[in-house]
């Protein structure tokens, strides 16, 4: 038997096997449901997000000899010949090689016959964007009074070059891009059922380049299966796109965060010999910058597959959260740069310059390189310590500094209009004619002091725990008051803790959305009832039960049966989960516009807090 490869072979024939472009599925799946039948579908998209898929299994459950349904047999006749693209009643075009107004007029001539078999006749044009105007004229009366007997499902990757004539009689569904991690996992699934050995890197890999793309993602898989000889590596793979690794870019950061130009260009030759592409390192970099800022903010949540996670740990370590994200901004502003350069590696470098010249307050190593700290970056600089400092619990902000030319102290207060701002105390490098605001309270000859501390070698830019200004720091907690690490709880299931407690069953996809919609009602030692949401259960079925009820008692270590109804529900995991965000996010943004130096800022530069920048840091 022949050959049939990975993308063919798995297209999906119901749409329970679709993967991703829940929305869609929902809609097509209650029109069904409810006998509410459109007579044209326009589904649009990039390529191999499953835009003709769609397309045939809605052909299948229009004409499904058990009757229209979201759920065709799959045995039947008609089920069979549209699977195996024999139906005399499904005429699928490709208007990419049949734009003439001729063949258009030739295709609608039959649309008054009845179908011959079937239920309805199914026209199925894909391209349809490639149609001449006239072909569009020709293609505009039917389409819009159809008989009842025929329905239209058109397809197409560039909606735009579509008449606003044709859009207005279509139903119009948008699939949209697969995400690497789903596409990778997927990948997961089908290799394993091809008894393949893969490597997750590899996978990620793979996910990454299919670009969205499900089909292209089979196909490159079908392509990395024969380059590595029935086995899925890491290396083949890198190999056969012509990537280079994760890897070979950690030079680069490493050389970035201690401030090494020459390691850092070093660094570079490499990637040229390799024939890399500039613009795709730069995309890794960001990748590297993004694992890094989540091992900053949310320890724990490091998810790259094909990245050194000890790597990632210590570079969070000591790289600055304001020097990553910084980094980040200005990577993906260059990149442009990089890509339309008629020398890449030259505007790479330059780029890579660009982010070691602006980092704030960086010292080089190099003895050939001097550079100074401006008044500019001091200033910058003492702001960020000075909200550093501020005690969370403090209602008001009072910093005493000392004056080393004087030998006093100034009292800041937190009223900016009665007192000088937070960030007054600090030198200024050199005295000008015309001294600006903030080096009025500084001796004239600390500007050179501050300037020499400013430029040290600064490897760790880890923000310090103790106060840098106050002399009298606020006392310390004793190790009574000190948060104790917590203690992993067993999970069992209650009715009362049911919402906070779903998460922990490490549910995903479409059974996540449909379990989170559910209310427990009660618990007993065989036997849990829950109630889904009547608005959210269009994609439920009884193969999610069965799974709700493995997923459940695998977390709590019983067999508990499991049962679902449907109906108004009261308390689910949704509401809680939704309630909760909206509670974080008003303690934020309370926290937001009562800090003093907020405050301080808004006062002495009339300065606006945006209320939609505002996010909740995530626990």
């Amino acid at each position: 038997m022949a050959y049939t490869v990975l993308a063919r072979k798995y297209r999906p024939q119901i749409f329970r096997e679709m993967v991703g472009q829940e929305h869609v599925l929902k809609a097509l799946i209650n029109a069904l449901d409810h006998d509410r039948l459109h007579h044209a579908y326009l589904f649009t998209g990039t390529r191999g997000v499953g835009k003709t898929t769609v397309a045939r299994v809605l052909a299948k459950c229009f004409n499904c000899d058990q009757g229209v349904s979201s759920e065709p047999c799959g045995v039947c006749s008609a089920c069979q010949e549209i699977a195996e693209g024999r139906s005399v009643d499904l005429i699928e075009v490709d208007a990419a090689s049949r734009t003439k107004v001729e063949d258009t007029r030739e295709l609608l001539e039959n649309v008054q016959y009845a179908p011959s078999r079937s239920r309805y006749k199914i026209y199925l044009i894909d391209e349809v964007h490639m149609l001449s105007s006239h072909s569009f004229n020709a293609l505009l009366k039917t389409l819009e009074e159809p008989p009842e007997h025929a329905k239209f499902l058109l397809a197409t990757t560039d909606p735009q070059k579509l008449p606003a004539t044709i859009l207005s009689r279509c139903l119009q569904f948008h699939l949209k891009n697969l995400s690497p991690d789903r596409i990778s996992h997927y990948l997961a699934h089908v290799l394993e059922r091809e008894m393949i050995q893969a490597d997750p890197a590899a996978l990620a890999e793979l996910g990454r380049a299919a670009e969205g793309s499900m089909r292209d993602a089979l196909s490159l898989t079908d392509q990395a299966i024969a380059f590595g000889g029935g086995q899925v590596r890491a290396a083949d793979v890198s190999s056969m796109l012509g990537s280079i690794g994760s890897g070979k870019v950690l030079p680069l950061l490493q050389a970035l965060q201690a401030g090494q130009a020459k390691d850092m260009l070093d660094a570079v030759s490499p990637l040229a010999e390799h024939g890399a592409d500039f613009g795709k390192v730069v995309d890794m970099l960001q990748q590297w910058l993004h694992q890094i800022a989540l091992a900053q903010w949310v320890p724990g949540s490091v998810r790259h597959a094909a990245m050194d996670t000890e790597a990632i740990q210590a570079l969070a370590q000591m790289m600055a959260p304001e020097d990553v994200q910084l980094f980040y901004q200005m990577l993906a502003a260059g990149r442009m740069d990089v890509v339309s350069s008629s020398d890449p590696q030259a505007a790479f470098e330059m780029l890579l310059l660009r982010l070691m010249a602006f980092r704030p307050a960086i010292a080089f190593s190099d003895e050939s390189m001097s550079f100074e700290v401006t008044a500019a970056q001091t200033v910058a600089s003492s702001v960020v310590s000075v909200a550093q400092d501020i005690p969370e619990q403090a209602s008001t902000a009072q910093i005493q500094s000392a004056d080393n030319h004087e030998g006093s102290d100034t009292n800041l207060v937190s009223d900016p209009t009665s007192a000088p701002a937070p960030w007054d105390d600090q030198p200024v490098a050199h005295q000008q004619d015309s001294p600006p605001p903030w080096a009025e309270a500084t001796a004239p000859d600390q500007g050179d002091a501050l300037a020499s501390e400013a430029v040290e070698p600064n490897a760790n830019r880890v923000p310090s725990t103790e106060p840098a200004i106050s002399e009298d720091p606020s006392p310390k907690k004793s190790e009574a008051e000190a948060p104790l690490e917590s203690v992993e709880v067993p999970f069992q299931l209650a009715v009362d803790t049911w919402p906070s407690e779903f998460t922990r069953l490490g549910l995903s996809g479409i059974l996540y959305n449909v379990v989170s919609h559910c209310e427990c009602l009660s618990v007993t030692a065989d036997a849990a009832e829950f109630r889904l949401d009547e608005n959210n259960a269009s994609l439920f079925n009884d193969t999610h039960v069965a799974k709700f009820e493995a997923a459940l008692n695998q977390a709590e270590g019983g067999t508990r049966k499991v049962v679902v109804n449907i109906g108004a529900v009261k308390r689910t995991p949704a509401q809680w989960l939704q309630a909760r965000d909206e509670e974080r996010l008003r303690v934020a943004t309370e926290a937001i516009y009562n800090d003093p130096v907020v405050q301080a800022l808004c006062q002495t530069f009339d300065a606006q807090v945006i209320p939609d920048s505002i996010k909740a840091r995530l626990n």
